[in-house]
């Protein structure tokens, strides 16, 4: 448990989930407005204040936010002058404990991204042939324009709100120019993507395997 005077009205007492076990305290307590977690917050108050600087006021009140394994507990002693300055201060500490946890996520799912990019190969001579379509009907018309040309199939999958048509190849390899027919092909109908096939398997929602330009070309047509 840590602790931190804030000013000499408000303290902010970081509780981990440890120490919550110990106390037999879970966070579904915190906010059920439970008659003992106000005896819970009352014994954080006497460790913490030992001076009982605001165990003498008139009014305490507590203030749970949660934080990543724990809770921060703010104390704040009410019987005192400037109400008001008070309350800036508080908000004002709320609003920057905010903007760090908000940070912390934008940084978390920014190392993600960097991490799915570092995966993808750049190489177009090992990476599959993954187009990225905006509209089902982009499906059906880059289907349509390359289901003839022999020893293809696909995977279509979905994700992030875009279609991903995983072109793939049989036992035998094709020419240079047959690949740069396919994906021009398919290019009149979406954009080539970063994403790589291993990427789409773990992330992706799969919607038709292997047969989905066969099936997008013919069947639906």
């Amino acid at each position: 448990m840590e602790m931190e005077h804030i000013n000499e009205n408000l303290i902010k007492v970081f509780i981990n989930a440890n120490d919550l076990e110990e106390r037999g305290i879970s966070f579904l307590d915190l906010v059920s407005g439970q008659e003992h977690i106000e005896r819970f917050f009352y014994s954080i108050l006497e460790e913490v204040d030992i001076d009982q600087h605001f165990r003498d006021s008139e009014a305490v009140t507590f203030q749970v936010m949660p934080k990543q394994n724990g809770i921060e507990l703010y104390i704040s002693r009410n019987d005192f002058g400037d109400v008001e300055g008070w309350s800036s201060e508080l908000t004002k500490h709320l609003m920057e404990t905010h903007d760090e946890v908000t940070q912390h996520k934008e940084q978390k799912q920014q190392a993600e991204s960097k991490k799915i990019e570092a995966e993808t190969p750049n190489d177009d001579s090992i990476r599959p042939l993954i187009i990225k379509l905006n509209e089902i009907n982009d499906v059906i018309g880059a289907s349509q324009a390359i289901h003839n040309i022999e020893n293809i199939h696909g995977d279509l999958y979905h994700y992030q709100e875009n279609y991903f048509l995983d072109i793939q190849f049989g036992t035998s390899l094709l020419l240079p120019h047959q690949m740069t027919a396919i994906k021009f092909k398919a290019l009149e109908y979406g954009e080539t993507s970063k994403l790589s096939q291993a990427i789409l398997q773990e992330h992706a929602r799969l919607i038709r395997e292997s047969d989905a330009i066969k099936y997008f070309a013919t069947e639906l047509n």
